[in-house]
């Protein structure tokens, strides 16, 4: 009996670790046909006639690419990570649409359960809305700080 048993609890681990894998690519379908449309954009706005300096000056593609158009693309690039950081912490409805939350138990926490469910469950199913309020203020503080430093890292340092 505790065979069988433990090959159930093996066979629920993996599926909640197909679940997590699932989770980790399915909320970047969503956002990963805008994140490249920003970033073509943002290529095909660098004039030509800079990569053509570049290469009358002597830089090969790889120079070219590290010097001239990735720092042309640095206030897309800064867009693109912040939109991406803000889309990762607010991942809610990938998991409740594809598994009713996850394999997560009546007294909240699961393998597949995000931040946004968590405090989604204290606060409409558990009714400790005042968790779940401290639990969302803590999630806005991280995501802003996240975003002060990625946007301290990308400022133009001219």
């Amino acid at each position: 009996m505790a065979i069988i048993v433990q090959r159930q609890d093996a066979a629920l681990n993996t599926a909640a670790r197909k679940q997590k894998s699932s989770f980790n690519w399915v909320p970047y379908l969503f956002i990963l046909p805008h994140l490249i449309f920003f970033l073509l954009a943002a290529l095909q706005d660098i004039p030509e006639q800079i990569h053509e300096a570049a290469g009358v000056d002597g830089a090969n593609s790889w120079q070219t690419f590290w010097q001239v158009t990735f720092p042309m693309l640095r206030p897309v690039m800064l867009l693109i990570i912040t939109l991406s950081i803000i889309s990762s912490f607010n991942l809610f409805g990938q998991p409740f649409i594809m598994t009713n939350g996850g394999p997560s138990q009546p007294s909240g926490g699961g393998s597949t359960e995000p931040i946004m469910m968590r405090i989604y469950i204290d606060a409409f199913q558990r009714h400790f809305v005042g968790s779940a309020a401290a639990m969302s203020f803590v999630v806005a503080a991280i995501m802003i700080l996240l975003s002060y430093l990625n946007f301290k890292f990308f400022s133009s340092r001219d």
